[in-house]
């Protein structure tokens, strides 16, 4: 019988943010079916896949059968992205998260998984953007019209049950954002084969990944994606322009939280944004004890706020 043990993990130094979160997720529990199950479920198998596989463990058939889903998943939705955004090619949009992600944050796409396509568009352009996607056969979720008071999106889906999430801004109404005009002027571009996909500036991305990370309450996935845009850009990013734009925003705080757990989780410390508030070193430091062991325990990776 196969040994899926990963209990040798537990010696080796972490390399990284990203490695760090991992070490700390996976534990000494073994790369079972059981794990790879929790893993597909919370949106991270082929992060922790890749991972596992670098450090020659073993893994089980779970593991296989739930990249297959996931590259036929990733496969489906980029040709589908490709169509959205050449019906979209005389409106400024950008792509929030999804493959893109992968290929800035971990160097490769298929290490991030996703479920659905994100766009970012001017409020004055949503009824253009809709009808477009509505040509590729795209409708409304729910019957419902759309409440920009109280929602940041409205999500689309088409007839292969492709989920569209059409963003009018980063956070939800009551979370002070950056201006959606001026954040599609700061956009990039991210190459996904032949397909140029538009993406968020990485000071841009920061807050994103951030209000991402408050909005799932500090979930798994987001706090790899925190990890990794750390890796990435932690050493190179204007941290005194970030925390000069947080304040001015307000959510010095929101920022605090996703980066403080991260760096709870590894040697690199990132400097605090706002001014050390007792509630939010609180917050980050159980969701930095969420982590740990997650993947091998029947819980959920996340922060429980009771």
């Amino acid at each position: 019988m196969t040994d899926f043990s990963s209990r040798a993990l537990d010696l080796e130094p972490p390399a990284s943010g990203v490695d760090a979160v991992l070490q700390r997720a996976v534990g000494a529990a073994p790369a079972d079916d059981t794990m790879a199950s929790r893993a597909e479920r919370w949106g991270v198998l082929p992060t922790v896949r890749h991972w596992l596989e670098q450090r020659g463990v073993p893994l089980s058939d779970g593991w296989q059968a739930g990249y297959r889903r996931h590259s036929v998943r990733m496969m489906v939705l980029r040709r589908r992205l490709a169509e959205v955004l050449k019906v979209c090619d005389r409106i400024p949009v950008v792509v929030l998260k999804g493959e893109a992600l992968g290929a800035e944050l971990f160097g490769d796409p298929d290490r991030r998984t996703t479920t659905d396509i994100d766009l970012l568009v001017d409020p004055r352009d949503v009824d253009q953007v809709l009808a477009q996607v509505g040509a590729l056969g795209f409708e409304p979720r729910n019957a419902q019209p759309m409440k920009p008071w109280a929602f940041n999106q409205t999500s689309w889906v088409d007839g292969q049950g492709i989920l569209l999430e059409v963003h009018w801004r980063l956070a939800l109404p009551r979370i002070p954002s950056p201006p959606t005009a001026d954040v599609l002027a700061r956009r990039r571009s991210v190459a996904l084969g032949s397909l140029e996909v538009p993406v968020l500036s990485p000071r841009d991305q920061l807050f994103e990944l951030a209000y991402h990370f408050q909005q799932h309450r500090g979930a798994l996935k987001t706090v790899i994606d925190m990890a990794a845009w750390c890796d990435v850009y932690g050493d190179s990013v204007d941290w005194q322009g970030v925390r000069g734009d947080a304040r001015v925003l307000g959510v010095a705080n929101v920022l605090d939280w996703a980066l403080q757990t991260v760096s709870r989780t590894q040697v690199i410390r990132r400097p605090w944004i706002g001014r050390r508030a007792p509630l939010v070193r609180y917050w980050a430091q159980h969701t930095s004890r969420a982590v740990r062991g997650c993947l091998g325990q029947p819980r959920t990776a996340r922060l429980e706020l009771v």
